[in-house]
């Protein structure tokens, strides 16, 4: 996990998206969605659609941050 971390901290965009995708299903200790949103908006910034599709999911339910059609529709 450590390697993977330092990996997504240099902005490598598969790493972004696979802490984001284990941070928001809660698969490693303190994962929560709210943790994931700045891994998943950094990966969606690289272009990795999973987690433009995950950014999409948390704001147009909530999921561990308030709702908001606007950003979920961007």
């Amino acid at each position: 996990m450590d390697l993977l971390l330092k990996a997504a901290n240099t902005r490598y965009p598969y790493a972004l998206e696979y802490v984001g995708s284990m941070l928001y299903n809660g698969e490693v200790a303190g994962g929560n969605p709210t943790s994931a949103l700045t891994y998943l908006k950094a990966a969606s910034e690289e272009k990795q659609a999973n987690s433009s599709y995950l950014l999409y999911k948390m704001y147009r339910n909530g999921d561990g941050i308030q709702a908001d059609g606007i950003k979920a529709n961007y």
